[in-house]
C-alpha cells in the first residue's frame, strides 16, 4: 500500500535494490515467478544477498531481525570471509570487549570502509539528499537550542562578536556538525533501547534504526567535522584544538560506552551533563 511504501522510505535509509522484485521465466508453453525474498545478487567475485521478514502490528522488532538472520544463516555460510581487523583485534585481546570499545572500534572501521569505497553495493544506493535528511534527524533539531544557547551564553551585549566570521562558523558548528557527532556515538550505544523510547522516530527527536543503518551517517559524521576543525585551528592553534576535540570525543565515549557508574551515581552522575560545558570555549574564544 501507499502508506506501507512511505513507512519504508521513512524508516530505511537505503534502496533495497532488487529484493522482493519478481523473478521467474516466460516461454512459448508457460510462464512461472515468484518474489525474490532470500536470493542474491552475484557480481563478479562479489555477491550481494538480500533477505528479511514480515512485519505486522505485533511483530517484535528483536524477533523479526533476528529471523532475517536466520534465514540469511544458509546463504552467508556458502561465503566464509576472513574476519574484519575489529573482529582480529577482538579475538586476540578479549580483554578489550570489558572496556566498551567495540562499538568505537566498529564506529571507526565504518567510517573508513565507507570512505574508501568507490561505489555503494547494489541495494545501499542512497541519495545524498535523503543522506543528509537521516543524519539530519540523528542529529536532533530540537536539541540544538541547548548547544546554541550555551554557546551563545559568553556573548551576551557584545554585538562587535556579530561582525566576526569566527562567531558565525561556530555558532553553525553547535548546530548540525556537533549534533550529529554526539547523538549519533549515543544512538549507536542505545539501539535496543531506543526501540521502545515512544519521543523517538520524528524529525525534532531522533530516530530509531538499526545499528547497520545508523553507520551509513558515520561518514557524515566524520567529514562535517573537518572544515570546522581545521577553522578553529587557525584561531586557536592545532594542539589546543586537539585538546578540545579529544575531551569532547572522551566525555562522549564515556557516557555510551564507559563505565556507567558515571550516570548512576551522584556526583558522578554530572561529570557528562557538564561535557556540555565544552561548548562554551567556542564563544569565549
Amino acid at each position: 500500500t501507499t502508506a506501507a511504501r512511505e513507512a519504508i522510505r521513512r524508516a530505511e535509509p537505503f534502496d533495497r535494490g532488487l529484493y522482493a522484485g519478481p523473478f521467474g521465466y516466460v516461454s512459448a508453453g508457460s510462464c512461472e515467478f515468484c518474489v525474490a525474498i532470500r536470493s542474491a545478487l552475484l557480481e563478479g567475485a562479489q555477491a550481494h544477498l538480500y533477505g528479511g521478514a514480515g512485519v505486522l502490528r505485533g511483530s517484535d522488532a528483536d524477533a523479526e531481525w533476528a529471523e532475517v538472520h536466520f534465514k540469511m544463516r544458509p546463504f552467508s555460510s556458502l561465503f566464509p570471509g576472513a574476519p574484519s581487523w575489529v573482529g582480529r583485534v577482538l579475538l586476540r585481546h578479549r580483554w578489550l570487549r570489558h572496556l566498551f570499545v567495540e562499538e568505537v572500534l566498529l564506529f571507526c572501521s565504518a567510517a573508513w570502509q565507507t570512505v574508501r569505497r568507490r561505489r555503494p553495493p547494489p541495494g545501499r544506493a542512497l541519495s545524498p539528499l535523503r543522506a543528509l535528511a537521516f543524519a539530519t534527524k540523528i542529529s536532533r533539531p530540537y536539541f540544538w537550542l541547548v548547544t546554541l544557547w550555551l554557546y551563545l551564553l559568553p556573548t551576551a551585549q557584545k554585538y562587535h562578536l556579530w561582525s566576526t566570521g569566527f562567531f558565525w562558523v561556530g555558532l553553525v558548528y553547535c548546530t548540525f556538525p556537533l549534533n550529529l557527532l554526539c547523538y549519533l556515538m549515543n544512538d549507536l550505544a542505545d539501539v535496543e533501547v531506543d526501540v521502545d523510547n515512544p519521543r523517538k522516530g520524528g524529525v525534532l527527536y531522533g530516530v530509531v534504526a538499526h545499528s547497520a543503518a545508523l553507520r551509513t551517517a558515520v561518514p557524515w559524521a566524520v567529514l562535517v567535522q573537518l572544515p570546522f576543525l581545521a577553522a578553529f585551528a587557525a584561531s586557536w592553534g592545532t594542539a589546543v584544538t586537539l585538546g578540545w576535540f579529544v575531551a569532547v570525543i572522551a566525555v562522549n565515549w564515556v557516557y555510551n560506552f564507559g563505565p556507567r557508574l558515571s550516570s548512576r551515581y551522584a556526583p558522578l552522575d554530572l561529570f557528562c551533563p557538564c561535557g556540555y560545558m565544552l561548548v562554551i570555549p567556542l564563544s569565549c574564544a
